[in-house]
C-alpha cells in the first residue's frame, strides 16, 4: 500500500511541474534551501517571535572551537546548549533533556545518519565543508522529523558553486581534508566534493616504539579512518532543482598479538544516497520528493591460538534501509502554509549476529539475527507566522510499524504523534514561548560504554521490546535586554516509557552478545529541569552562557529493587560559557580569540559500599555489597578551552590558522572508575590531559 502511495503522490507531483498551462517562467523558489526558521532577530526598538524548541549552531563560532582533533565541530558545539548533558571528556555523546543517547537523531539533507562518530567517537563522522546548515531541534518537532524521544539534529549540506571553481586544503591533528566545488555548466548543474583522511598510521610509526610499551592496546595497531561525500545538483529554471549525493565513511582498528593474547579489531562503516527533486509547481504549490539508501555496518572480530588451534570470533552488526518521501506544501496566505505527506521505510536489522571458525572442524554455532521491518508515516504540518506578534506549529503523524516481520517475536502497532509550538510577543522586550510533544520511537540503540561511537547495537521494536514512548512540555520566558543582547529563560518536564537497560553494555568480543534479547531490562525514566541562555551577538565580541538545572531518573522493576535511581548521565548542574572576540580586521587581515568554559556535575556509578563474610564448601569468602544501583556522584567535571585564529587573504588564496589548547588547567576529569585489589581502593581513569592543537587550511 505504501508504494502506491509514494507512486501516486510522485506522478501528481511531475504532471502538475510539467503543465505548461501554468506558464511558470519566473517563480520565487520557496523551496530552496533557506533558513526559515531564523534565530531571535533584536532591533533597536522591538523583538520579534522566535521559533520555539530550534536552537541555531553558528557556524563561525563553531569552527572557531576548539577540539581534541584541532578543528571544530557541530556535537562539539551542541553539547555546549542549554538541556544538554556531555557523556565522556572529548567525545561526541551528549544526553538531552534525559533522553538517552540513541533517543538524538542526526540527518544529513533529511536522511538519517546511524554512526555519526569516528575515531571512537572523538569527532563526527562528517567533515564541517559539508555544513551549510545547522539546526538543533529540542521540542515542537517538524512532521518530517524521525521518530526519536530527544533531539534532532538537521544538516543542511552546501550548495555547490554555480559559478566558479573553489577548493580547500587543511590539516589539523588528526585530520587532512579536502574540498571542491564547480559548475559543469554555469547556472546549471555543479558538483561538489569533499574527503578527509586520518594520518592516525603515520603517527603510529613515528611513535611506535615509546606506544607499544606503555599498554598493550597500541600492540601491532592498525587504523584507518576516513570519509567523503559528493553531491551534484541541477536546475531547471527556477521550477526543477535535483540533488543527488552520496556519503561514505570508514573506521577500523585493530591491536593485540595472537602469540601472546589475542589480536582484536572493530570497524563500522556508513554507506547513505539520497536522490531528491524540489518543484515548485505555483507561487503558492510545491512539491518535494526524495528516494534514499542507508546500509550501516559495526563489527568486532577477535582471533587467537589457543592450544595450538586458531580460533576466530565475529559479531557484526547492520542496518541496511530505504526510504522514500513525499511532501507537498500549500502557502495558504502570507502567514499561514500547510504541508502534507508520506513516508515509506523497508528495513533489515542483523544486531549482534556471531560467527566462529576454528582451524579444525567443530559444530556450527553461528547465529543469524536478520529480520524484516516497515515502517509508514503520514504526517501533515501547519504553521502560522507572524513574527511581530504570534507563532504557531502543529505537526501530526500517523505511524505503521511492522517489526521482525513474519519472526516469532513480529510486532505490529499503529501510534500516532503530535507536536504543538506557540511563541506570543507581550511586550516590546519580552516574549513567552511552550512547546508540547507525544513521540513515539522504534528502533532502540543497546548503549555501552558513553562514547557516543558507533558500535553501540540497534534494534527495531518487537513483541518483547515495544516502543518507546515520551510526553515533554516547555513553557519559558525570552527577553531582548538591550541591543544585541539576549536572555530567555524555560522549564521542561519529560516522561518516558518502554526505555532499554542492556545489561551486557560494556562486554567486547563475547559471542553472548548474539543472544541480546536475554540481557534486555525495560522500565521508564523521568527528567524535569530549568534551561538559562544569555546570548550577545556582535561584529567583534560574541558570547553565550549556558545553565541547566535539572533531575534525570529512572526505575526499572528488575533492578534496584525496583527503587528508583538517578540516570547514570544525570547531572543536576550544567554551565557552559562561551566567548569569541575579533581583537583585529582591517583589510584583508582578521585576528581572534575564543575561550570556553564548561562545569557540570559529576555523572553517577555504581561502586561497592563494602564487603561482607561469606562461606563456600571448603572456603571462607568476601562478596561485595551494592547499596544501590548508581549509587556514587563522581567528582565534578571541569574544563577550560583556549584558542586564537588567523584569516588573511590574498588575490587568489586565503589562509586560515587555527590554534588552542584544549584542557588548559590539565584537570583529570574522570572517564571510568576500576577497583583495584592488591591496594584495595577505587581508582579512576581518564582520556585527555593537556592537549595542543593546531589546524590551517588554504582556500583557492
Amino acid at each position: 500500500m505504501k508504494k502506491k502511495i509514494n507512486l501516486s503522490l510522485m506522478v501528481i507531483a511531475f504532471i502538475l511541474c510539467n503543465n505548461d498551462l501554468l506558464g511558470q517562467n519566473k517563480i520565487d523558489n520557496f523551496l530552496e534551501r533557506k533558513d526559515t526558521l531564523q534565530t531571535i532577530i533584536v532591533t533597536a526598538d522591538s523583538l520579534v517571535v522566535r521559533p520555539t524548541g530550534v536552537l541555531k549552531v553558528d557556524l563561525p563560532q563553531m569552527q572557531h572551537m576548539v577540539s581534541v582533533l584541532g578543528e571544530g565541530d557541530v556535537i562539539k558545539y551542541i553539547q555546549t546548549m542549554p538541556g544538554v548533558s556531555a557523556g565522556v571528556d572529548g567525545t561526541s555523546s551528549f544526553y538531552v533533556r534525559g533522553g538517552n543517547i540513541g533517543n538524538n537523531v542526526v540527518t544529513i539533507d533529511g536522511v538519517r545518519l546511524y554512526g555519526y562518530g569516528h575515531l571512537l567517537g572523538i569527532t563526527s563522522a562528517f567533515s564541517n565543508n559539508i555544513v551549510g546548515r545547522a539546526d538543533f531541534i529540542v521540542g515542537g518537532f517538524g512532521a518530517e522529523s524521525y521518530n526519536l524521544l530527544a533531539s534532532h539534529i538537521d544538516i543542511i549540506t552546501k550548495e555547490p558553486n554555480f559559478k566558479e571553481f573553489e577548493s580547500k586544503l587543511g590539516v589539523s591533528n588528526f585530520m587532512v581534508s579536502g574540498y571542491a566545488s564547480a559548475p559543469i555548466k554555469k547556472d546549471k548543474l555543479a558538483f561538489e566534493v569533499v574527503a578527509r583522511v586520518s594520518p592516525i598510521p603515520l603517527w603510529y610509526e613515528i611513535g611506535k616504539g615509546m606506544l607499544e610499551d606503555k599498554s598493550q592496546y597500541f600492540k601491532n595497531l592498525k587504523a584507518g579512518v576516513y570519509d567523503i561525500y559528493g553531491k551534484l545538483t541541477y536546475k531547471h529554471s527556477n521550477v526543477h532543482t535535483i540533488n543527488s549525493s552520496i556519503f561514505y565513511s570508514l573506521d577500523k582498528f585493530g591491536y593485540g598479538d595472537m602469540d601472546v593474547s589475542s589480536f582484536d579489531r572493530m570497524d563500522w562503516h556508513n554507506i547513505v544516497g539520497n536522490i531528491e527533486w524540489l518543484c515548485n509547481i505555483s507561487p503558492k504549490w510545491s512539491v518535494k520528493t526524495n528516494i534514499s539508501y542507508n546500509n550501516y555496518k559495526s563489527s568486532q572480530t577477535q582471533e587467537r591460538v589457543l592450544d595450538d588451534i586458531y580460533n576466530k570470533l565475529l559479531i557484526k552488526s547492520s542496518i541496511e534501509e530505504i526510504s522514500i518521501n513525499s511532501s507537498f506544501k500549500y502557502l495558504i496566505s502570507d502567514k499561514f502554509d500547510l504541508k502534507i505527506g508520506v513516508r515509506g521505510t523497508r528495513s533489515t536489522f542483523n544486531p549482534g549476529s556471531s560467527q566462529v571458525y576454528k582451524s579444525i572442524p567443530t559444530a556450527n554455532n553461528d547465529v543469524n539475527n536478520k529480520t524484516k521491518n516497515y515502517l509508514l508515516n503520514l504526517y501533515s504540518e501547519l504553521k502560522y507566522n507572524n513574527k511581530d506578534k504570534f507563532r504557531f506549529s502543529l505537526s501530526v503523524r500517523g505511524n505503521y510499524f511492522v517489526g521482525e516481520k513474519g519472526g516469532s517475536d513480529q510486532y505490529n502497532g499503529i501510534d500516532p504523534e503530535i507536536s504543538l509550538s506557540a511563541g506570543v510577543k507581550l511586550t516590546r522586550w519580552m516574549g513567552i514561548e511552550a512547546t508540547f510533544d507525544k513521540l513515539v520511537q522504534y528502533y532502540h540503540t543497546l548503549e555501552g560504554i558513553p562514547l557516543g561511537w558507533s558500535m553501540d547495537m540497534i534494534v527495531p521494536s518487537s513483541q518483547k521490546i515495544h516502543p518507546e514512548r515520551g510526553i515533554q512540555y516547555y513553557g519559558g520566558l525570552y527577553f531582548k535586554i538591550a541591543q544585541d543582547h539576549r536572555f530567555s529563560v524555560g522549564a521542561y518536564y519529560k516522561k518516558m516509557e518502554n526505555l532499554i537497560y542492556f545489561e551486557k553494555a560494556s562486554e567486547f568480543f563475547n559471542q553472548s552478545m548474539s543472544g541480546w534479547k536475554e540481557f534486555i531490562k525495560i522500565g521508564e525514566g523521568n527528567s524535569e529541569g530549568v534551561e538559562f541562555l544569555y546570548q550577545k551577538s556582535g561584529k567583534r565580541l560574541n558570547y553565550k552562557i549556558a545553565y541547566t538545572l535539572s533531575k534525570t531518573t529512572r526505575l526499572f522493576p528488575e533492578l534496584n529493587r525496583g527503587k528508583e535511581f538517578r540516570a547514570k548521565f544525570d547531572r543536576p548542574h550544567v554551565l557552559n560559557a562561551t566567548a569569541d572576540y575579533l581583537f583585529y580586521t582591517k583589510g584583508a587581515k582578521e585576528y581572534g580569540a575564543n575561550v570556553l568554559i564548561s562545569y557540570q556535575s559529576g555523572n553517577m556509578e555504581s561502586v561497592k559500599s563494602g564487603t561482607y563474610p561469606s562461606q563456600i564448601p571448603g572456603f571462607d569468602i568476601s562478596l561485595d555489597y551494592y547499596s544501590g544501583f548508581n549509587n556514587k556522584r563522581l567528582e565534578d567535571y571541569m574544563r577550560v578551552d583556549v584558542g586564537a585564529y588567523a584569516k588573511w587573504k590574498r588575490p587568489r588564496v586565503t589562509h586560515n590558522l587555527q590554534l588552542g589548547i584544549y584542557n588548559l588547567t590539565n584537570k583529570h576529569n574522570i572517564f571510568s572508575l576500576y577497583y583495584d585489589s592488591d591496594e584495595d581502593e577505587w581508582k579512576k581513569v581518564y582520556l585527555f590531559p593537556i592537549l595542543p592543537s593546531i589546524s590551517y587550511s588554504v582556500e583557492f
